[in-house]
């Protein structure tokens, strides 16, 4: 089964991307095509997001046989089919880092993580967890690790900063990643970096959750219902999402639980446009 919903929302996806890279002069791009500065979402900020959600979704549709779900108790996932998720993340990884390091590759000050990297180190955690737990077990590590970053990052003493610091140089994440990392690793050699290690963790609920949310569509006739529900299961998320921003703001860089709760509602809002669109009518 194809998803052609999904390769709509893919092409608007890369449609976004192609525009928010080149707005034609960075002295002046429109406020709607530039990235919030720090705290807040503007629509360039859910590209990203709009991507990892997507490849969860195809996870769904790719990915179903192996999935604890479907398969039989005596039945375990083929060493082939993780080697080759192993595989596609190097792929992204050493893409990305190649990217980094033109046109000079000085391996000294390298940024090693990156929009390629995150998508590979995502796809893969997310894959492992999808391969080993059930439906249940995925929102449930789905919450843990939302909540757990949040308690992290408010609640953790940071040295030098304190605790619950969320500047660019004082939170828990950027903490880490110079720790792990290295200061002259991250991202033009700063305090933090937008696609760091640490916050990779929330963003593998993101294709986590696309996951989900595709493996619900395999299940549901092609129907009004399943447009309404994907409205519905969106504004949810933005009721969440922006609840939770009152204590943990919106914020890419750090991909804060609220941002990931708040960009997948988006996402299930365009999904469910794509959905009513090219499936129903």
């Amino acid at each position: 089964m194809r998803l052609q919903a999904l390769d709509v929302f893919r092409g608007i996806a890369i449609a976004l991307m192609i525009l928010v890279n080149n707005p034609g002069s960075w002295d002046y791009v429109y406020p709607w095509l530039d990235h919030a500065e720090w705290n807040g979402c503007t629509p360039t900020d859910l590209v990203f997001p709009f991507f990892l959600f997507i490849v969860g979704v195809a996870m769904a549709f790719s990915l179903s046989k192996y999935t604890q779900e479907y398969r039989t108790p005596e039945t375990i996932v083929p060493k082939s089919i993780y080697l080759q998720i192993a595989r596609r993340c190097g792929i992204l990884f050493l893409l990305g880092l190649l990217l980094n390091g033109f046109p000079n590759y000085n391996l000294a000050e390298i940024r090693i993580m990156g929009v390629l990297q995150r998508i590979g180190v995502a796809y893969f955690l997310a894959a492992i967890a999808i391969f080993n737990l059930s439906r249940k077990g995925l929102w449930i590590l789905s919450g843990g690790i939302l909540l757990g970053y949040y308690i992290l990052m408010q609640f953790i003493l940071v040295p030098g900063y304190g605790m619950g610091n969320l500047t660019t140089e004082g939170n828990f994440a950027a903490y880490i990643d110079r720790l792990i990392l290295g200061q002259q690793h991250l991202w033009k050699g700063g305090f933090y970096d937008p696609e760091g290690l640490f916050s990779t963790f929330p963003a593998v609920v993101t294709v986590i959750l696309g996951y989900l949310t595709g493996n619900w569509i395999r299940k549901q006739p092609i129907r009004n219902y399943t447009s309404i529900s994907l409205v519905v299961f969106g504004i949810s998320c933005f009721m969440v999402g922006y609840l939770w921003a009152e204590l943990f703001p919106l914020n890419k860089s750090l991909w804060t639980s609220s941002f990931a709760i708040v960009t997948v509602g988006w996402s299930l809002l365009l999904l469910a446009c794509c959905y009513e669109t090219i499936e129903v009518r």
